[in-house]
């Protein structure tokens, strides 16, 4: 199954896009295009999540064209793989995740072009914030401190979540 996710990214053959965009005559428009047009597929097809003990903000994208998933992959960072079929009749699916202080990139860009997400968006631009403020911190109050922001912002941010599939479900 790699070998053939290996093949096809051979074949896309999209190394050079972060040098073609920003080498654009007019590469500030064709940025704004590209962070939108992505801000538009988080929308639908992406989730902000905050995880784990240690609060860790997690961007994800999730596609069935892989040329999308490594496109975003080149822009943004991450890493990307093929997610498993729960149906044998269902297409390949492939997912680009972005953590922790990585995310901060696509969460500057893509922000502002959000608009079903934009909540999540920010409060996982606090979680970045926080654990930054806090980095090289040690002392035990200060560790307390921070896991009670992260908590808040984690429980936030979890709601929010399950409110868009409530919303969603409604829609159908």
């Amino acid at each position: 199954m790699f070998g053939k996710l290996k093949s096809e990214c051979n074949a896309i053959n999209c190394r050079g896009i972060k040098k073609a965009i920003r080498k654009a005559p007019d590469s500030d428009y064709i940025n704004e295009y590209v962070d939108s047009y992505f801000a538009g597929l988080l929308d639908s097809d992406g989730s902000f999540v905050i995880y784990g003990k240690n609060n860790m903000p997690k961007v994800n994208l999730s596609s069935n064209n892989l040329q999308v998933i490594h496109i975003f992959n080149e822009l943004y960072g991450g890493s990307y793989y093929v997610r498993d079929r729960k149906n044998k009749g269902w297409n390949l699916s492939y997912q680009c995740d972005i953590t922790a202080v990585a995310s901060k990139v696509p969460l500057k860009r893509i922000t502002p072009y959000l608009i079903l997400k934009k909540k999540q968006a920010k409060l996982l631009w606090g979680i970045v914030n926080v654990r930054k403020y806090f980095q090289y911190n040690r002392d035990p109050i200060a560790k307390a401190k921070k896991n009670k922001i992260c908590g808040i912002l984690k429980e936030k941010c979890s709601s929010l979540n399950k409110k868009s599939v409530q919303n969603q479900q409604m829609m159908i």
